[in-house]
């Protein structure tokens, strides 16, 4: 993707059909895959993707509807049964970057020495400066933001998405 982001810098990369598929991923274990889809949506933005396209908000308590039994976690499932509506912790997740990148937001460099953190930044329109980190590890996690020239140090909980966003201009 960042190959691609190099050689084709004007062209708009749209990841469709984002999804946590039940075939890969344990479907009771709702943080973990919460984990899994910041970890994708991140990475693919980090690297260069203009947009994140979810495959399903809203399914049924099995994860369908799917004419080929692929069942999926959603930010929101219903037992159809009891019309009961879970709103999972993928919801979080989307809602959390969704609020730090506005349309139309110009992705930023960053760099991590840490393999396992999830870090993305973007330029908002309103000159604002977004940064959400990921970090997967059950132990908080030391970390150094520098922006436009001003360094501080923040400890990032365990299995937490924490978004740093600076004021409009």
């Amino acid at each position: 993707l960042a190959l691609v982001r190099e050689h084709f810098p004007d062209l708009k990369l749209v990841f469709s059909e984002g999804c946590v598929e039940y075939s890969r991923f344990e479907p009771s274990d709702t943080v973990a895959n919460a984990a899994m889809y910041a970890h994708d949506i991140i990475g693919n933005l980090g690297a260069g993707m203009n947009a994140f396209i979810d495959w399903n908000m809203l399914l049924d308590a099995q994860g369908g509807p799917n004419h080929v039994s692929n069942f999926c976690a959603a930010a929101m499932m219903v037992d159809e049964s009891t019309g009961e509506l879970t709103v999972t912790p993928i919801y979080a997740v989307m809602a959390e970057i969704s609020r730090a990148f506005d349309v139309g937001a110009r992705r930023v460099a960053t760099t991590r020495f840490a393999s396992d953190l999830d870090v993305a930044a973007a330029v908002n329109p309103d000159n604002s400066i977004a940064v959400v980190v990921h970090n997967p590890r059950e132990t908080e996690q030391e970390i150094v933001v520098r922006i436009e020239g001003t360094s501080t140090t923040l400890l990032v909980p365990p299995r937490s998405l924490t978004t740093l966003r600076t004021p409009g201009r």
